[in-house]
């Protein structure tokens, strides 16, 4: 066996050691030291429905469970105060250029999704995080972010323009890592998913994950379905999620 032919093969056997995740593809690894999401339980209560987002985890923020997730994924209650079966049939966040966005189904697809609404963003005057977001608070102390800058209560700094190239996987060895982490990812966001539609009998409550594609300033969250024959809409507000994935605003003294 020639020296590149032993080379590859060593190499593809280390990959297939337990643990070493070197050869996988940083779109299909977990987060590496899971955190809490922040609680914001923003709520709606009326007759029909009592509603609430509980967490809302973006990329590389509190609560993130995947290194490189792109898209927003509200936590999210539902809990049928009423004498009749409902049906929550479906949800939508409308975001700062009143694009309204559903939840996605396939965590790739989605991550397709966010990156075409980047590019949108873009475009709509660059006031929009098109990068790497790694981390938003609301309402608590500022997180040191890469390259020294910060993000402060309500506000969330991108870290530069997102690469989206990833390296060609030659080994075999690689190949089996990733597509194994690949499945995880895929089961984990099966797990945390509420799937739609959903029916909740009177006194009945379900939480679960919604994920939307990445959605800047989101306005509110928009909740629609029936109770009995009844059709009914539910709104909650998400102002205190304005300066979600928005550029933080420049100093005058930064300007001059």
């Amino acid at each position: 066996m020639n020296a590149a032919r032993r080379f590859l093969t060593l190499a593809a056997a280390a990959c297939l050691l337990p643990g070493n995740s070197a050869c996988v593809s940083s779109k299909y690894k977990r987060a590496t030291k899971p955190t809490q999401p922040i609680e914001l339980n923003l709520h709606a209560n009326d007759p029909a429905l009592d509603a609430t987002v509980q967490s809302v985890i973006i990329f590389q923020g509190p609560g993130s469970w995947k290194r490189e997730a792109y898209w927003d994924e509200y936590i999210v209650q539902f809990l049928n105060r009423g004498a009749a079966p409902l049906a929550v049939e479906s949800v939508m966040v409308t975001d700062v250029i009143d694009l309204n966005a559903r939840p996605g189904t396939d965590p790739w697809d989605l991550e397709l999704e966010s990156r075409v609404k980047l590019k949108r963003y873009e475009r709509y005057g660059g006031k929009i995080a098109s990068g790497v977001a790694l981390g938003v608070l609301w309402g608590v102390s500022p997180i040191i972010m890469a390259g020294g800058s910060y993000v402060g209560s309500g506000a969330l700094v991108a870290a530069g323009t997102a690469t989206f190239v990833a390296l060609p996987v030659v080994l075999v060895g690689s190949l089996v890592m990733r597509s194994q982490a690949k499945k995880e990812i895929v089961q984990e966001f099966n797990r945390r998913r509420l799937d739609l539609p959903l029916v909740l009998q009177p006194n009945d409550a379900k939480q679960g994950s919604l994920f939307f594609p990445i959605s800047a300033g989101p306005k509110c969250l928009t909740i629609r379905g029936t109770v009995g024959t009844e059709p009914f809409t539910t709104v909650i507000d998400l102002t205190p999620l304005a300066g979600l994935h928005l550029r933080k605003a420049a100093s005058p003294a930064a300007t001059n």
